[in-house]
Parts: C-alpha cells; sequence; structure tokens
C-alpha cells in the first residue's frame, strides 16, 4: 500500500510545485510508481506535466470532487489519470475553484479526498499531493488524506511566518481528523549558499524545529536550470541530471524512501540516513567552495587582491576541493554498498523461490531454506514466518502476511 504525501507552503514562490514534480521523478528513478495530484486551481503542476490547455481536459480533480458533491458516480480511474514519462498524474484547472466555495456548506467535507485516493493506494508506491498556498478547505482535505508532509520553505521572512501557522493547522488536523498524520519534514528551497539571508533563515529554521521536526540536510539550490526544465516539460532529472538541484532532490527522495515501512529495519534505516545526510552537508560545503573559486578569480582579475594572496587561496582552494570530493565518493559508496547488500539479499531471495517453484512436495531442505520458524499457540492456530518476508513485499510492493 502506497504513502500518500503532501507538498505545502504557506507563501507562494517557495519551489513546491517543482518540488512535487521532481520529486515525483526522482522516486520513480528509484523504481516506484507514483502518481501526482495537482490540487491547486492554478493548475501549474499540470502545466510542469506539458498540459497546455487545462480548461480542455474532460476530467480533473475538480470535475471528481464536484462529482462528490453532487452525490454522482465518479469515473473511472482510466479516466482521469494521465501519463508522461512513466509518472501518472491527475490534472487541475479553475473548476477547483468552484469546489472550494461550495466545500465549506458539505458535511465531512474534509474527507472528500481521501475517498478519491484511498482507492488508489494500492496502485502507487507514492502519491503526492501538489496543494495551493492558503489554509482554505482544499489543504484541510489534502491533510486528511496524507500520511506525510513535506514543508518547503524559502530563505524569506515571509515564509517563516506562514511556517509557524501551518505548523499550528496540522498539529490540529492530527489531534481531530487525521491521527496518522506527520511531517516528513521542512525543505528549505531556492537557497544561494553565499547569501546571508539564506544563512540566517536556515539558522532561524534549525534554531526553531531541529529535535521537533526533521530538516532536511539538502537544500535545494537556487537555479535557472529549473524554470528551463520547467519550460521544456522535463524534469531536472532528464533535463540536466548532474545539476546541483536534481542531487539535492534525489537525497531528498532517498530520505523519504528511507522511512517507508517495507524499505528496511530501523537500525539500517538510521545508519543510512546519517550517510545520506552527511553526504547532502558535503554536496552543499562543495558548491560553496566551487563557488568561491570563482570568486577568488574574479576578484583577482578585477585587481581587487594581489598575487600572493590570490595564489594562496587558489592552493587552499583546490585542497579543499579534493578532501571535499574524497569524502563525498568515500560516502557514495558506502550507500551505494548499502544498496547493493539489499539487492544481494532480494536475489537471494528470488534464487531460493525459483529453485523450488515446481516442487510438489515439501521437503527437509524447503524447509531450511524458506521457513524460519513455525509458531503454534494451539491445534488451531498457526503461524508460519517465513525467511525472506522483507525482500517478498519489496519486490511485490505489497504488505506480507501470513
Amino acid at each position: 500500500m502506497g504513502k500518500i504525501y503532501m507538498t505545502a507552503c504557506m507563501k507562494g514562490g517557495c519551489a513546491k510545485t517543482v518540488t512535487t514534480y521532481n520529486l515525483a521523478y526522482s522516486l520513480k528513478e528509484l523504481g516506484k510508481k507514483v502518481l501526482c495530484v495537482d490540487f491547486d486551481s492554478q493548475a501549474n503542476l499540470s502545466t510542469c506535466f506539458g498540459v497546455e490547455d487545462t480548461a480542455a481536459v474532460p476530467v480533473t480533480i475538480g470535475h471528481l470532487r464536484m462529482a462528490q458533491i453532487e452525490d454522482e458516480e465518479l469515473p473511472t480511474a482510466e479516466e482521469y489519470i494521465q501519463s508522461r514519462n512513466g509518472v501518472d498524474f491527475i490534472s487541475s484547472s479553475m473548476v477547483l475553484s468552484a469546489v472550494d466555495a461550495k466545500l465549506r456548506l458539505e458535511m465531512g467535507a474534509e474527507r472528500m479526498l481521501s475517498g478519491i485516493l484511498e482507492p488508489l493506494r494500492d496502485r502507487y508506491d507514492a502519491i503526492i499531493i501538489d496543494t495551493a498556498p492558503t489554509l482554505g478547505a482544499l489543504n484541510i482535505n489534502a491533510l486528511t488524506a496524507a500520511d506525510e508532509v513535506i514543508i518547503t520553505v524559502n530563505p524569506q521572512l515571509l515564509a517563516m511566518m506562514g511556517l509557524q501557522d501551518f505548523l499550528k493547522t496540522v498539529k490540529k488536523i492530527k489531534a481531530r481528523v487525521n491521527g496518522k498524520l506527520s511531517v516528513a519534514g521542512i525543505l528549505l528551497t531556492m537557497c544561494d549558499a553565499r547569501t546571508n539571508r539564506c544563512k540566517v533563515i536556515t539558522e532561524q529554521v534549525r534554531d526553531t524545529f531541529e529535535g521537533q521536526i526533521r530538516i532536511f540536510e539538502s537544500r535545494i539550490p537556487s537555479t535557472v536550470k529549473v524554470g528551463e526544465s520547467v519550460y521544456y516539460s522535463e524534469p531536472l532529472i532528464e533535463y540536466t541530471p548532474e545539476s546541483n538541484a536534481t542531487k539535492a532532490w534525489s537525497v531528498v527522495r532517498k530520505l523519504l524512501d528511507m522511512t517507508d515501512v517495507f524499505k528496511q529495519n530501523n537500525v539500517d534505516r538510521q545508519d543510512n540516513l546519517i550517510l545520506a545526510e552527511k553526504l547532502a552537508r558535503l554536496q552543499q560545503e562543495k558548491e560553496k567552495c566551487e563557488s568561491d573559486r570563482f570568486v577568488n578569480v574574479d576578484q583577482f582579475m578585477a585587481g581587487q587582491l594581489d598575487k600572493e594572496v590570490y595564489q594562496r587561496r587558489r592552493a587552499d582552494l583546490g585542497r579543499l576541493a579534493e578532501r571535499l570530493d574524497a569524502d563525498i565518493a568515500e560516502l557514495e559508496q558506502k550507500l551505494k554498498t548499502a544498496e547493493t547488500v539489499k539487492d544481494d539479499s532480494l536475489s537471494q531471495a528470488l534464487g531460493v523461490m525459483k529453485k523450488y517453484s515446481g516442487a510438489d512436495e515439501l521437503t527437509q531442505a524447503m524447509v531450511l531454506e524458506l521457513i524460519e520458524k513455525v509458531v503454534v499457540t494451539d491445534p488451531e492456530h498457526v503461524e508460519i514466518v517465513w525467511k525472506f518476508k522483507d525482500e517478498v513485499r519489496k519486490f511485490i510492493g505489497k504488505p506480507y502476511s501470513t
């Protein structure tokens, strides 16, 4: 059963929609089946997916919500789910604005989006809802449907103020409507590590929330490549796979993936989480180092530095870059090794299952290779605990049951 994420920000311009879009394709690269839901009447996410005229889409999320309000039968999923380059999505349009106005008069309105998405859980590993930067009825719907919220924050004072209000709403929804709701983390976006504003807001977020809410170490840098990729309706992972923004979203997708209950046990998850977050910090340091090297050259060419200072800085930054490259390579290898170990375990499980797939009777060898233990609570209740159960459920993408 898939997990439902909501991306949220109470201020426009926080890269919420492009986070939804690029995170979806990053998860797809991990082999995940992903559905994106455009739950904003501005339909920016639909535009990212290449929908030029949302008014021409016959069935959008707004039409589905209107059908619910009118107590009409919903169309089949095939009628409203579209696909682009391996990621499925549900479009939005201005019809959703009319729905927002009517929701205030509907009983049980906060659970309506859940009624659409819950039947789709079994089809997907992740469903990501892109929302409007408001605290209206539509966002209450999204919070009620979601398992986790990813909050995007850009380095602006107003974004910080909106964050506090939004977290109060999350707390209320969790207490009154959706007990399973949690905050996946705060993702800092549109960051320029060279500016004091970015540093100050980052420190403020850490001082305020560290120890209470996860703050993703991976920060999404400000880059024109994001706008270019949206213009061409291509995710960054395809448009510019080596960009720092692409790498940052890739780290976030791994951190999200590590929290999946079917992924691995808690100890392994925490170990890999520490490695991934340390890798993100090193990549941020490398980005700043490269920026400082360019600044050093520019200042020397402009006559602001004498030759001796320029050469000393150049040497120091060169050594720093070499050390960071080595540390990054080491951590990437450790994470790759961890993935290889899991893949080897899955291969072993599939090999054993294939070995006995044609067997017509149970042998002692089969019992030793396939069964971990048998628990007998009484003559009528016998529980068989299989080996490789975690690998099997990861392979089939469903919870395992005996």
